[in-house]
């Protein structure tokens, strides 16, 4: 029981310190992706779907019209402090290459609690799978093998 107690501290430590850091640094605000401003929302989702790159979402409109496509949608909903956030990210970025019929997003969690809480997100990180604007499937944590899966099933 104590070597629990112990463990319990040791993660809650660890995690205060990664989100002092997180909030000490800009290298942390980072998207896996870079977008270039556009115009129009549309425009912005075209072309980043043409280069098969994780697109972030940052609004309810945008989050709206991605989610409302009639392919795949993936949507990795992560926080920059999230250790398993950042271990699933680069095979994210591989996923959105390997499956081209499919769409992926990012939404920062801390930065559009609107979207999250709409999607009610209590953990992270969580992905959302759509198809024609409904909700087909979800995969909370950063398990590769079960988003390999949900890809395979709804692709």
């Amino acid at each position: 029981m104590l070597n629990f107690l112990i463990l319990i501290a040791i993660v809650w430590l660890i995690n205060k310190f990664l989100t002092q850091q997180a909030q000490r640094s800009n290298s942390f605000n980072t998207p896996i992706s870079k977008t270039t401003s556009t115009t129009t929302t549309t425009s912005k989702f075209k072309s980043l779907s043409s280069d098969k790159m994780v697109a972030v979402i940052k609004t309810l409109d945008e989050f709206t019209k991605a989610t409302s496509a009639s392919n795949l949608v993936v949507v990795d909903f992560f926080a920059v402090w999230c250790g398993p956030c950042k271990m699933i990210a680069p095979m994210l970025e591989k996923f959105a290459k390997e499956y081209s019929t499919a769409d992926f997003y990012k939404v920062d969690v801390d930065e559009s609690p609107e979207i999250s809480s709409a999607q009610d997100i209590s953990s992270m990180p969580t992905l959302l799978f759509f198809k024609g604007g409904e909700l087909v499937g979800k995969v909370i944590g950063a398990n590769p093998a079960a988003i390999k899966q949900a890809l395979t099933k709804f692709a």
